[in-house]
């Protein structure tokens, strides 16, 4: 296999299996990836479970304030319909509507059980407008009282989701215990939409910035892959100069201190292999300036018995074999390549009537 198609085999092969490079950067990668979405997802995680508590806290905030900005004995005073004037609770409204728009909450309410039944004792207009009257009115039965009855007899902050015909509602429900030693609940709720929305900003967020820090990582991949593998490209460069017959060519002996020795032992064994050509080179030399100065014919054959060498004496000496009555059978010479066909020289002599020719065959 001659020099073009060992290249032509190198390409191919090349075309086949990845560079350094290219594994480098895919490596990289996909490692950049991994930590991109492994950290994007516990950063949502965080911002998540931050934005959900800073929703309740501010639930539980506004539960509270509303709760000290109700009227004093408010709720020991409640025996009936006729026990709180009208005037009295569309002020509670109003006041709470105020609250809610201030805060960007929902509602502020309370309820509590009386006579058996859970009824309001303070509302918010779903219009934040209390002369429009759409709110829940003063001791109006809750339309889903299975909302409150868990809170009611744990008599604990409780947060959860209530869905009712007021909507789908994120709420804080905190108990307190009038003088009288009844318990009612301050609920302060905002729309699941709106908490929602925040969440998918948030989503978004991440996503965004996973994918910038994503684009950056694959970047300096790239270049960092490059630096690492340009210093074992300069040595297949010199390697396949070295392949063509350019002996004069060394590695650069640069990048990382790996690299450095690898070039640095490459060439020392260059250095050592031209060393030994020329060693061999100059003893060729040498037997071939002997060989033609012997006086006597000398004859080199193989093991097959075929002239592989021979000196400028040797015919002489063949001929004074042919007097003395010796033969013999036949041998080659050389070989040579004419075109694209070998051409081989047979020497040959007879017992009888000894004769020398170069009569020519091809195979």
């Amino acid at each position: 296999m001659n020099l073009f198609e060992n290249r032509k085999k190198d390409v191919s092969e090349g075309r086949q299996a990845m560079t350094v490079h290219h594994r480098l950067t895919l490596a990289m990668a996909l490692l950049v990836s991994v930590s991109v979405a492994f950290f994007s997802v516990l950063l949502y995680t965080k911002q998540q479970q931050a934005l959900v508590e800073g929703v309740d806290g501010r639930l539980e905030m506004a539960a509270r304030v509303a709760q000290t900005l109700l009227p004093v004995n408010y709720h020991e005073r409640i025996t009936g319909r006729s026990s709180i004037s009208d005037q009295e609770y569309q002020g509670i409204v109003d006041r709470n509507n105020h609250l809610c728009r201030n805060l960007g909450l929902e509602y502020l309410w309370s309820v509590m059980p009386l006579e058996g039944r859970i009824v309001f004792t303070s509302a918010t207009s779903p219009d934040k407008e209390v002369k429009n009257r759409k709110h829940a009115g003063f001791l109006e039965v809750h339309s889903n009282p299975g909302l409150y009855t868990g809170a009611l007899a744990r008599a604990t902050k409780t947060i959860q989701v209530n869905e009712d015909r007021w909507g789908r509602l994120r709420v804080v429900l905190i108990p307190f215990q009038d003088q009288r030693g009844r318990t009612y609940l301050m609920g302060a709720g905002m729309r699941l939409s709106e908490v929602d929305h925040a969440l998918n900003l948030l989503l978004f967020e991440c996503l965004g910035f996973g994918f910038l820090f994503f684009v950056a990582g694959v970047v300096g991949s790239y270049y960092l892959a490059r630096t690492l593998a340009r210093p074992v490209g300069k040595l297949r460069e010199t390697i396949e100069a070295i392949a063509q017959g350019d002996l004069t060519r060394e590695a650069p002996e640069e990048g990382a201190r790996e690299h450095i020795l690898l070039a640095r032992r490459f060439n020392q064994l260059k250095r050592a292999l031209q060393s030994q050509m020329a060693e061999l080179t100059q003893q060729r030399e040498n037997m071939r300036i002997t060989l033609h100065s012997i006086g006597d014919g000398v004859i080199v054959t193989d093991a097959a018995g075929r002239v592989t060498r021979m000196n400028s004496a040797a015919p002489a000496g063949l001929l004074r074999m042919r007097r003395a009555g010796r033969w013999l059978k036949y041998f080659a010479s050389s070989t040579r390549k004419a075109g694209s066909r070998w051409m081989i020289r047979w020497h040959g002599c007879w017992k009888r009537g000894w004769w020398w020719g170069w009569p020519t065959t091809r195979p």
